[in-house]
């Protein structure tokens, strides 16, 4: 082959791979584009459940967008950022008490008798945890203290009585433990300790460090962002 006929050979061989680039880009432009249309579009159970979640927290929708960021994940949905969440959710609520009769929301939400049981036991469930959780951040945050699971089963265990519900068992259980390790995914905990602050006496420091390593207890820390940059930033 000649060099000319070599030449127009290499340009129709350039053209056609550029026209597969091109093909390829719209197909997955569209598939893209298919895939943000089906993300987020809640199947009727998860969209009950998230409407009690609401409506049992006292309209906060913290607990609301951990469960839908948990059900997201496991779907493979795109993650939101924290204010396009808060939207979401509270856009979600609108529309459902746009589109439907109030008392079809208001007998979902009935805690007695609701017309979607599946979904209140989750939300009921959701809704213990979300509360667990802000009384064990109130702990770090205003006492300094991080709560250990038996702590935590502590104030679960109370929770559950004043609602007359069975307690949640003890940590010599595997599944309480399993539950705790879930809790602490789900929730943002840690094994660790709070850091101290300079602040804090040198002599109870030293207390506090000797009274922990002959504990041996190991602790779930739940620290608040803004805590963990003063902690960090000095």
């Amino acid at each position: 082959m000649d060099l000319p006929a070599r030449r127009l050979q290499l340009r129709v061989l350039a053209d056609a791979l550029r026209r597969n680039r091109l093909e390829l880009r719209r197909a997955q432009c569209a598939a893209r584009a298919a895939a943000s249309v089906r993300d987020w579009q809640l199947p009727v159970s998860v969209r009950n459940t998230a409407v009690i979640i609401y409506d049992l927290a006292g309209f906060k929708t913290g607990p609301v967008a951990r469960f839908l960021a948990t059900v997201g994940r496991q779907r493979g949905w795109r993650t939101k950022p924290d204010l396009a969440m808060t939207a979401f959710v509270e856009d979600m609520f609108i529309e459902l008490m746009n589109g439907a009769e109030a008392h079809v929301v208001a007998a979902l939400v009935d805690v007695a008798e609701p017309s979607d049981v599946l979904a209140m036991r989750t939300a009921q469930r959701w809704v213990e945890e979300w509360n667990l959780f802000c009384w064990a951040e109130l702990q770090n945050i205003e006492r300094g203290v991080a709560p250990s699971t038996r702590a935590l089963l502590a104030r679960l265990t109370a929770t559950r009585a004043a609602a007359g519900h069975a307690p949640p068992g003890t940590t010599s259980q595997s599944k309480v433990r399993m539950w705790a390790t879930r809790f602490r995914r789900r929730w943002g905990g840690r094994f660790g300790s709070i850091p101290a602050k300079d602040c804090v006496p040198l002599p109870e420091l030293m207390d506090k460090a000797f009274t922990s390593r002959r504990s041996g207890v190991a602790v779930t820390c739940f620290v608040h962002d803004a805590l963990q940059k003063m902690y960090v930033n000095g």
